[in-house]
């Protein structure tokens, strides 16, 4: 029984570490990470490292430790991927760009929870060495390791928004979640007008775009101009593909000597067409 909890434990750490590693992996590679997941990039990269913290101390930790560890992580996570399974999300990023139903994670991730309770309940946690143990971690965790921790959890989350505040500190910006004005219809193409403003002292000339999806396109796909210390206003075609939230990004690859790309967030509201009400 010691080897099957013990191997239990590792094939938990093993899926979190996967988990982690496709997380890291999409972080890397798809500038549209938190619009596929639902979360912000550096909530992203907190989920991540929560994790491999986990993982860590599921493989290297005692029984106790491990099923506290164990039972946290996998409540929480329960309860993210049941919240989106009742949102309608098609996934819920738990594994990086894989389309996985919230709902196949939420079932296993509750069938996990249930197997964490009946360890507990059979008495395969001894709960007071539980207690001791969370005690004396408790009475050892002075205020400068908890400043530590603060603090490179501080800095993670400021690397994970750097690329937003390289893109406001360059003088050359779009509203960020700019609203769109008028109910979208679905499957009709409509036109957006964005405002960019170019605060640097260089012209941009947008050499092409790159979106999340094919629902939100340039008008005027290259060589748009935006002069300095001027603003100009970008048309963009939207097509809704369904009903409800709308949100989509559009990046604009830019000739610029400080600023690469300049990103477009956009949010609204499809509808159906009136005949199909």
């Amino acid at each position: 029984m010691q080897i099957a909890l013990k191997l239990f434990f590792i094939a938990l750490a093993c899926v979190l570490i996967v988990s982690a590693v496709l997380k890291l992996f999409q972080l890397l590679t798809d500038p549209f990470a938190d619009l596929h997941t639902g979360l912000a990039v550096p909530h992203i990269w907190l989920v991540l490292l929560v994790e491999v913290a986990a993982a860590i101390i599921m493989l290297a930790g005692r029984r106790e430790v491990a099923w506290a560890a164990s039972i946290v992580v996998f409540v929480c996570f329960c309860l993210f991927a049941w919240g989106k399974h009742f949102s309608g999300a098609t996934s819920c990023g738990c594994f990086g760009s894989l389309e996985i139903p919230p709902l196949f994670i939420a079932i296993f991730d509750t069938v996990i929870v249930t197997l964490l309770g009946a360890m507990c309940l059979a008495g395969f946690v001894d709960t007071d060495q539980l207690h001791k143990t969370t005690a004396g971690f408790v009475r050892s965790f002075d205020g400068r390791q908890a400043g530590s921790i603060v603090g490179f959890l501080l800095i993670v989350i400021f690397v994970a928004a750097i690329p937003s505040f390289a893109q406001t500190s360059s003088g050359l910006i779009a509203p960020k979640r700019q609203p769109m004005h008028g109910d979208l219809v679905v499957n009709l193409q409509t036109i957006v007008n964005v405002e960019v403003v170019n605060s640097s002292s260089h012209d941009a000339k947008i050499v092409g775009s790159r979106s999340s999806c094919k629902c939100a396109l340039l008008d005027q796909e290259i060589f748009q101009v935006i002069k300095s210390m001027s603003s100009e206003t970008i048309a963009m075609k939207v097509t809704p593909s369904m009903e409800g939230r709308f949100q989509q990004r559009l990046i604009c690859f830019l000739d610029h000597p400080v600023q690469d790309v300049l990103i477009i967030d956009l949010t609204g509201t499809a509808e159906s067409p009136s005949g199909d009400l």
